[in-house]
């Protein structure tokens, strides 16, 4: 049975990082880990390994950290991953990217592209035997509740648009890496098409609970073989 999980072995560390969809208001003083993980995606995945195969003594942290882009992640990449020695590590970054500075007509791809290599090279560096998980970073076009189309706020369908290569790119270094590859956005792009954005991503950035879900199933579905 345990077979089945695919990259998940016995004993296996996960680390979960990113931005603030990873981070989901996790409390990282606390000693139980359903705070430590955060309320989102992370602890449900966890939460479902962890209870379905206890023989295996699997074990997660959460080091999300909102607001954060790959420059973020690389200079706190000793203390937040190395030194934990994860055997797993999932990575969904690359959104802070594109909204940080929503003027600007693209993305500088190829500084994108140079953080995210140096992180993977850092990484495998010290972590030779690591499995990587890339997550594809994702946006649905919305405004928050009692926010206009027009507001600057608003995720305008252009900066949808502006992902793409920051998407792209994952997908290809995932290729490069041996890496396993989570893909979200189509996910999303299906399920909104009925119901509309806010239902999973209330600002289209940030999950509701559905969206949790939604991303959770995708990446056991990855990583593990598993479905919710």
């Amino acid at each position: 049975m345990m077979s089945q999980l695919k990259t998940l072995t016995q004993g296996s560390v996960v680390l979960f990082q990113g931005d603030s969809i990873t981070n989901a208001f996790r409390k990282p003083e606390e000693v139980g880990t359903s705070y430590r993980l955060g309320a989102g995606w992370a602890m449900i995945v966890a939460a479902k390994l962890q209870a379905q195969y206890p023989q295996m003594q699997l074990a997660f942290e959460n080091r999300g950290v909102s607001g954060n882009g790959l420059s973020d992640l690389l200079a706190r990449w000793q203390e937040d991953c190395l030194s934990l020695k994860p055997t797993v590590l999932s990575v969904l970054v690359g959104v802070n990217e594109v909204l940080r500075d929503r003027s600007r007509k693209v993305v500088d791809i190829e500084a994108f592209k140079s953080r995210y290599q140096q992180l993977l090279e850092m990484t495998r560096r010290n972590l030779p035997q690591i499995q990587l998980v890339l997550c594809e970073p994702f946006l649905l076009p919305s405004a928050a509740p009692g926010v206009t189309v027009t507001d600057p706020s608003a995720i305008a369908p252009e900066l949808c648009v502006r992902l793409r290569p920051c998407q792209q790119m994952v997908r290809e270094l995932a290729r490069q890496w041996k890496a396993v590859f989570v893909p979200l956005q189509e996910p999303l792009d299906r399920v909104a098409a009925t119901t509309g954005t806010a239902y999973w991503l209330f600002d289209g950035v940030h999950p509701n609970a559905a969206g949790q879900w939604l991303i959770a199933r995708e990446w056991l579905l990855a990583v593990a073989g598993l479905t919710l």
